[in-house]
């Protein structure tokens, strides 16, 4: 029996009853973990995109990691949003296993509930010593009505190693000898030095999951240091100065890399992110009262409060009614020395061990509240709290019905470092604050447990208080079933992109339809999963920043297919763009006005060269010379362009029009076609058709492709003079026969007219001869 209490006490038991929550309190997503992420298909897509990024930049080019693959030509592109390093590395063998990004994310996104309940009840444990008690504050933590209010925000639920860190930082402030030199002490002292490691470690792996949990933890980690130099003088010294700032000094050298690349995007980054962003997206106090709409308890009854002006889903601030009550029952520690006193049974110290055995921490009351010092620790995490509360109002607290501005901590924290302004999103702070609410929870719990103890109840009966405080603050923030975006594995993709990995080459695809401000953007993040099968570069993109670039580019592109679009494109052409990719059957384009008329422009036009076509997707070359590629060849120094370069040609056709190129496509299915290249000479009164036969050596007719121009859907009468016109005619035969041919007849006939004669240099006759 007491081998099964040991058991149910074992820090794996306590993180495995974290994850199971995780699966509880997320449900369905553990049964849709390849093809499904939470909330939307907006960020949650966007961050599978990048955790995917890292891994494959990590493995093929690190150098270039930064580049990422969206908004080409532009460079150093992921700096538009979160990195999202200290996420992706330990997430990177299931990608590398697996294949599948979407699992990579959903593990990221369910881990992160499971650890960061785990991380803060080890901390929690360690200040309390009451198991119990511990683990509520942890429960708080990874499940309150904030956290899963932010299910589309990865970079902020990824906060797991922000309570080792200060756990380990504890570790080290209380264990260093004061009397010895930093040095000497870090030698002669293997608790000190290790847990001054694996401080730098946690701070670090932290700071590199997003910049705003960076921010976070320095907020915290900077105000607790301040915080025991005010409350324990004694137990401050120099040598923990010093191992601080030789803390810094290593975790600067190691995000050195990660800064600057968002210190290049900096000035664009700040015009894009003016003060009245920051100004909109504040908190205002009724937004504390306001919790997401999918909170079983809470979300209808906080409705009223979600309808002002200017509220979106990151006002949904709402902590929970029992765990704001247990934070301010926390009060009671001011001043009370003793006033922290865990059940004998409760309190001891719990080992971490690593996977070799070796103790990496043992946890328990910390010294300073073994004698009696709560109330500093308490001190310290009320000062934080309400400085981050103060922090989501922004530069100003409005009350609007009493008409008055109050000048926030906002304005000075900005003040003495610009660079946070660029944290648009005031409310974000909450995070912080639940942090310090949790553990400030986990001090009420055990005062109130240890009363139960010490008024006779049971240990029946306190676990039962326990059990009901738990389901307590895990039903304010219960939302499950949570929401979910379908998107389908990679298997699911559309062919098309799968066609895109056919070869090893290195260029740039745009995808219509094209989305970017002031319009939504967030379709752009299935382009952006999509590429995690070919990794080619995308004109496309979806980030936290929108380059200049992507309006401007929507603009010539909103007309597409007209000419307007087309220019567009063969300027990007010269970009190393390759390919378009039209998505015919996406919500909101405009299927029948393409099958009626956009697919056929773009089929005589000697832009877009026509390439691929499966399940309402087209692929189009795009040709950066437009004309030129068959007026002036010499000009064509592109290799693949002078691979694909048509036959030349010099026959006029009454003096109508002139055959100018040819080019034979031959394709991987067997399927064979002419490519024809027309120059109008004179406006046509009559609707012509062009016959194209396959000859044999013996000239006897093998397959042939007669149709109007463009297959019928560009007639003569209708072209201009001047006018340039490709026209592709698939043949029809016998494969066998197909095989035998070796020259084509070229030419026009009308029912009016019968065929109109041609001059070539050679002769004048009624067609042209063209060798296969």
């Amino acid at each position: 029996m007491r081998g099964h209490y040991r058991v149910l006490r074992s820090p794996a038991f306590v993180c495995a009853l974290y994850g199971l929550l995780a699966l509880i309190s997320t449900h369905p997503l553990w049964r849709h973990l390849t093809t499904a992420v939470p909330s939307n298909i907006g960020d949650p897509l966007l961050n599978t995109w990048i955790l995917a990024w890292d891994g494959h930049a990590l493995l093929t080019d690190p150098v270039h990691l930064f580049d990422a693959n969206i908004f080409f030509p532009l460079k150093a592109t992921l700096a538009y949003s979160e990195h999202l390093l200290g996420t992706a590395l330990p997430t990177l063998p299931i990608l590398l296993i697996s294949g599948e990004p979407v699992l990579a994310y959903n593990v990221a996104f369910l881990t992160s509930f499971m650890l960061s309940g785990f991380g803060l009840y080890l901390l929690a444990l360690r200040y309390t010593g009451n198991r119990l008690a511990a683990f509520l504050a942890g429960l708080a933590f990874a499940f309150a009505p904030y956290r899963l209010s932010l299910m589309a925000h990865l970079p902020l639920l990824t906060v797991q190693w922000l309570p080792l860190a200060l756990l380990y930082l504890d570790t080290f402030m209380s264990t260093t000898d004061r009397n010895q030199v930093f040095w000497k002490n870090l030698v002669s002292d293997p608790l000190s030095r290790r847990s001054l490691a694996l401080f730098v470690f946690f701070f670090t792996l932290q700071a590199a999951t997003s910049w705003h949990l960076a921010v976070f933890t320095a907020f915290i980690v900077t105000l607790y240091a301040l915080g025991n130099w005010f409350t324990r003088r004694a137990a401050f010294s120099w040598p923990i100065l010093a191992g601080l700032g030789a803390a810094a000094l290593v975790g600067a050298l190691v995000m050195a890399p990660l800064l600057l690349p968002y210190l290049k995007v900096l000035p664009e980054l700040h015009n894009t992110r003016p003060w009245d962003t920051i100004v909109a997206f504040a908190a205002t106090p009724t937004d504390y009262l306001a919790a997401c709409p999918a909170n079983l308890f809470w979300g209808q009854l906080t409705a009223p409060f979600r309808t002002r002006m200017g509220f979106v889903e990151e006002h949904t601030l709402f902590p929970g009614l029992l765990a704001s009550a247990l934070t301010a029952f926390s009060l009671m520690f001011f001043g009370k020395k003793g006033a922290l006193r865990p059940a004998q049974d409760e309190a001891g110290p719990s080992t971490l061990r690593l996977g070799s055995g070796q103790a990496l921490l043992r946890t328990g009351p910390s010294t300073q509240l073994r004698t009696g010092g709560a109330g500093s620790v308490v001190g310290i995490f009320w000062v934080i709290l309400i400085l981050s509360v103060s922090l989501t109002f922004g530069p100003f607290l409005h009350l609007k019905g009493w008409g008055i501005a109050i000048p926030m901590p906002y304005h000075l924290l900005t003040g003495l470092v610009p660079a946070l302004s660029l944290m648009r999103v005031p409310p974000r702070w909450m995070m912080v604050g639940l942090f310090a609410m949790s553990l400030l929870l986990g001090f009420s719990l055990t005062s109130i447990l240890g009363w139960a103890r010490r008024k006779g109840w049971s240990a029946q009966m306190v676990y039962g208080l326990a059990l009901l405080l738990g389901l307590g603050l895990l039903s304010e923030g219960y939302a499950a079933p949570i929401p979910l975006a379908q998107v389908g594995d990679t298997a699911q993709l559309p062919e098309v992109y799968r066609w895109l990995t056919r070869d090893g080459d290195d260029y740039a695809i745009l995808e219509m339809p094209f989305y970017s401000a002031p319009q939504p953007e967030y379709p752009e993040t299935r382009r952006l999963y999509a590429s995690t099968v070919h990794w080619k570069q995308l004109v496309n993109g979806y980030s936290g920043h929108t380059p200049s670039r992507q309006p401007e580019l929507a603009q010539r592109l909103a007309g597409f297919p007209d000419q307007e679009a087309i220019a567009a494109l063969q300027e990007l052409g010269a970009q190393k763009v390759r390919y378009l990719i039209v998505h015919s059957l996406e919500q909101g384009f405009d299927r029948d006005s393409w099958e009626a008329d956009g697919r056929w422009r773009l089929a005589r036009s000697l832009t877009l060269r026509p390439v691929y076509e499966s399940g309402g997707d087209f692929a189009y070359e795009v040709n950066p010379y437009g004309q030129a590629l068959v007026t002036a060849p010499e000009t064509v120094t592109d290799p693949f362009w002078r691979e694909r370069l048509p036959h030349p040609v010099e026959a006029d056709f009454a003096g109508l029009t002139s055959l100018l190129a040819y080019e034979v496509l031959e394709r991987e299915d067997g399927s064979l076609s002419l490519v024809l290249y027309w120059h109008c000479l004179e406006r046509m009164e009559n609707n012509y058709t062009v016959f194209v036969h396959l000859l044999d050596a013996e000239r006897n007719i093998v397959a042939q492709g007669d149709s109007p121009p463009v297959q019928g859907q560009y007639p003569t009468t209708t072209w201009a003079v001047g006018e340039m016109v490709r026209d592709e005619h698939p043949l029809m035969g016998p494969p066998e026969a197909m095989a035998r041919g070796v020259r084509f007849a070229v030419g026009w006939y009308s029912t009016q007219e019968g065929r109109l004669g041609v001059v070539t240099d050679l002769e004048a006759t009624d067609h042209v001869d063209l060798p296969r």
